[in-house]
């Protein structure tokens, strides 16, 4: 900020704010410096865009909510992204915080009290919390349906030594949040500067939004007949990677060196790029962090049709012609109400097998080799990815049936029968894995939604290495802290910290304000993924084995202890019942 040597005092823009120049170390860019700020504007010919804040503490630029599609309203509305509109008129500089429209299903609460309970060796109560009411609030300021955007972190020596060679390496962020929550930089996301420090600022950290619930994941015939596109949050996630080939090297960042990674249904958007249109188009990147992907699919053309006229019921409209017309607010408070009284589990929006994007079950694309397999892979899941998805009504063996037929409903009595009697029996005695009817329950949960897609990545890929985390209450969700820790580094010091939400607070998660030793790896592997295509830690002793027929992986197993090697705890028998047999008669119908 206070010293860019050698500003060329040359080309100067017609603008109304303080003259911007050239900034000596891109000469071959177009970028200038506001003199006002001293922060640097990128020309991205569509528009400029200047970085919002300097983080002295990092050595970073900040350069936050960069357009990178035109706005989804209108007539634009349920189609695919398009590209901005040119706009030259004013240099932005990202202030305005953009988050799509949202909700969350109640039954979070209820999982959240059960949850709770059941650790600490008791039961909740189900009800309290799945029969209150609520109303949709007035729309908050950040939340709105012109949400395509991305933010960019780069190292102050990168971001000045651009176009001087080929640029380092990218990492860019798809957060999770069930497809209907989430954004890149709130709860379900974190800051970038703890991944940079470990990286000793040698990425680019990059982090998008994409659409959410009915905005993003509507489909079925009438929709389509339409002229609505399923599958819109993949189809925005790809916009933004192109946006990222197109100029990431204007900032200091390599175009050939894309490392993607995302958790839970970022994970899963990553899963489906990865298989996108049967494995024949461009993936737009070379290595990927998937971390818990995680996604039940929507397998009755029925429930999607039922989807889009309750959706457009409380919108008080009867087509998707006329929800382009209406203003936003209708079209979310009519998200908001769906999402709100979602099913115990569910999400109500979610992926669709739409025989373009998506063409099979993620699982099946791979078995088939329908996929780019030059990609290399850093594969997580967590311990207990179930245990929040399983309903506290399952202290009752005779629930688990029927919470089979809710995530399943397409497969026969055959193999329904098969689930409950041979693949999750009910045998408490230690040797089927689980000690009661709730963890049969959530082991069916992490299976269908979690593991499965983990395993089938892993077993078909070539180059893939795997961990699990298990720092208690490795809960789905746990580790995004962990991801983004951004304390100390090293033993003896509490600099720093890294917050939870109040969610995961109550699910046992404490604010990190000490040297923790398992983030610190996790990160290591991470930012060491990402810049060599190979994991490793600080700790020689520990290498990162590939995961292979074996199932080898590396498991943190608590806060303050290395990682240790261990042969992974997803049972294949399970997996592989579920890919050869389960997951094709789940879609027969579509």
């Amino acid at each position: 900020m206070k010293d860019f040597r050698g500003l060329l005092l040359s080309a100067i823009i017609g603008l109304t704010t303080a003259a911007p120049t050239p900034s000596h170390s891109a000469r071959s860019r177009n970028v200038t410096i506001d003199h006002a700020t001293g922060l640097p504007i990128v020309d991205l010919g569509y528009q400029l865009h200047r970085a919002l804040v300097f983080n002295e503490t990092g050595d970073y630029y900040n350069f936050t909510n960069i357009r990178y599609a035109a706005s989804p309203t209108g007539d634009l509305r349920f189609r695919e992204p398009q590209s901005p509109r040119v706009n030259r008129t004013h240099i932005d500089d990202g202030h305005i915080e953009r988050v799509c429209p949202q909700s969350y299903p109640l039954w979070e609460d209820t999982s959240t009290e059960f949850v709770i309970k059941y650790l600490s060796g008791g039961y909740a109560n189900e009800t309290s919390a799945a029969r209150s009411k609520r109303q949709a609030p007035p729309l908050h300021s950040r939340e709105t349906e012109d949400c395509l955007f991305l933010d960019i972190a780069v190292p102050k020596p990168v971001f000045e030594n651009a176009g001087n060679d080929d640029g380092v390496p990218v990492l860019v962020w798809i957060f999770g949040g069930g497809y209907i929550g989430g954004d890149k930089s709130g709860s379900t996301s974190g800051s970038p500067a703890g991944m940079l420090k470990r990286a000793d600022n040698g990425i680019i950290y990059v982090a998008i939004n994409y659409r959410l619930g009915a905005f993003g994941w509507l489909g079925g015939e009438t929709y389509e007949n339409s002229d609505g596109v399923p599958n819109l949050g993949f189809y925005d996630q790809r916009f933004a990677l192109q946006w990222v080939q197109d100029h990431i090297a204007e900032f200091g960042g390599d175009p050939d060196r894309v490392t993607v990674m995302g958790e839970s249904s970022g994970a899963s958007g990553i899963l489906h790029q990865i298989t996108a249109f049967g494995g024949d188009a461009d993936t737009l990147f070379s290595q990927a962090i998937v971390q818990s992907p995680g996604f039940l699919p929507m397998v009755q053309p029925q429930k999607l049709e039922d989807n889009l006229q309750t959706f457009l019921n409380l919108s008080g409209v009867s087509s998707i012609e006329e929800a382009r017309k209406l203003p936003s607010e209708k079209l979310v408070a009519a998200n908001f109400q769906m999402v709100t009284y979602s099913s115990y589990g569910s999400f109500t929006f979610g992926p669709t097998i739409d025989h373009n994007f998506v063409q099979t079950l993620p699982a099946l694309a791979l078995k088939n080799g329908d996929f780019d397999d030059d990609i290399r892979l850093l594969i997580g899941h967590n311990s207990d990815e179930g245990l929040i998805f399983a309903s506290a009504s399952t202290v009752n063996a005779s629930v688990f049936p029927i919470n089979v037929v809710a995530s399943a409903p397409t497969l026969s009595q055959e193999d329904l029968d098969f689930i409950d009697n041979k693949l999750y029996p009910a045998v408490f005695d230690g040797s089927a894995g689980w000690p009661d009817d709730v963890m049969r329950s959530a082991t069916f949960a992490a299976d269908i939604g979690f593991l499965c897609n983990a395993y089938a990545l892993g077993k078909y890929t070539k180059d893939a290495y795997m961990y699990e985390f298990g720092v208690y209450p490795a809960l789905h969700g746990t580790d995004i802290q962990y991801t983004f820790y951004n304390g100390p580094s090293t033993p003896g010091s509490n600099a720093g910290a890294t917050p939870t939400n109040s969610t995961l607070a109550k699910r046992g998660v404490k604010e990190m304000t000490t040297y923790n030793k398992a983030a610190v790896s996790l990160q290591e592997w991470i930012t060491s993924f990402a810049m060599t295509g190979k994991p490793s830690t600080s700790h020689p002793e520990v290498a990162f084995p590939l995961y292979g027929g074996d199932q080898k992986i590396l498991k943190l197993v608590d806060d303050q202890s290395a990682p240790v090697t261990a042969k992974d705890d997803i049972v294949a028998d399970r997996c592989n019942a579920w890919i050869d047999r389960l997951f094709p008669a789940l879609i027969k119908d579509l």
